[in-house]
């Protein structure tokens, strides 16, 4: 077992490729509010022991960090933001330290709420790192839907709402690899509103 530091909801706005909620005739980075968020499984009980601060965690200069990491940066999507501020933390955690980390778009593809990704970074002395858990996520997603049995049911379409979460292997944070959530989102919007055309 191990103590947690957390940095909760950290609020940035992060110029993002694949940012707009519309699809972009000429891709350029649009300025996106993210929400940040860190688990640093980090043993305090030594500075609880002998009252010695450095040899805590400050989670103010972790956040501090990971802002002007991203200052003058633009990015092609949420996995490339993801792979930054991982490697930003890198520089500062002590090899053997895991961190869960939670990237949330809040201007997210039309019809969805917020969608991220969330995974955990265990760190090496070596300031290489290693990904595990990687699981995208859509929440609320709003589609109109017919659902019933009565015919007078199946006149108006009723909101149904779908949260997904995507669980893929340990590399799925790779430079070759994206995880296209405006897609999803839209084939599942058109599976449920329009399953005719299905």
């Amino acid at each position: 077992m191990s103590d947690s530091i957390r940095v909760n909801d950290l609020s940035l706005t992060v110029p993002l490729l694949s940012g707009a909620q519309w699809p972009r005739d000429k891709p350029s980075a649009v300025e996106q509010p993210i929400t940040i968020s860190l688990v640093i499984f980090h043993d305090v009980s030594q500075a609880a022991q002998t009252d010695d601060l450095s040899l805590s965690l400050n989670y103010a200069i972790v956040a501090k960090h990971v802002r002007r990491s991203i200052e003058l940066n633009s990015f092609q999507h949420l996995q490339s933001l993801a792979r930054h501020i991982t490697d930003a933390l890198s520089q500062i955690l002590e090899g053997g330290t895991e961190v869960q980390i939670k990237l949330v778009q809040l201007r997210s593809p039309l019809h969805t709420k917020t969608v991220g990704i969330e995974y955990v970074a265990k760190f090496h002395s070596d300031r290489s790192w290693a990904p595990s858990g990687v699981t995208y996520f859509v929440e609320d997603l709003v589609c109109p839907a017919i659902i019933g049995v009565n015919p007078a049911e199946r006149e108006e379409k009723q909101d149904v709402v779908v949260n997904l979460a995507i669980k893929t292997g340990e590399d799925e944070l790779g430079e070759e690899t994206e995880v296209d959530l405006r897609n999803i989102t839209k084939s599942l919007y058109e599976v449920e509103c329009y399953p005719s055309l299905v």
